[in-house]
């Protein structure tokens, strides 16, 4: 993601936005199971529902893949997704 579109969602969201390598990065991307290592491109950590719904739809105009961690509940880390049941 270029710095332009990074800073655009920065600006549209009151929650810190983090990339590879930003301060606080690595402990938000981490999960309660270690097996599990993925490096998303960025973390929106969400102030609110504004938030939430800002960072949605930043991703459906950049088309960009998004996951949703919540309260982390599900051993094999999947993303959340209507699709799974």
């Amino acid at each position: 993601m270029n710095s332009n579109t990074l800073d655009r969602l920065r600006s549209s969201v009151r929650g810190p936005v983090l990339a590879s390598g930003d301060d606080g990065y690595d402990a938000a991307r981490r999960i309660y199971n270690a097996a599990i290592d993925r490096r998303p491109a960025v973390i929106v950590r969400c102030a609110g529902a504004a938030d939430v719904m800002r960072a949605i739809a930043f991703a459906h105009e950049e088309n960009l893949p998004a996951s949703i961690r919540g309260g982390g509940t599900t051993w094999p880390a999947r993303p959340w997704s209507t699709a799974e049941s």
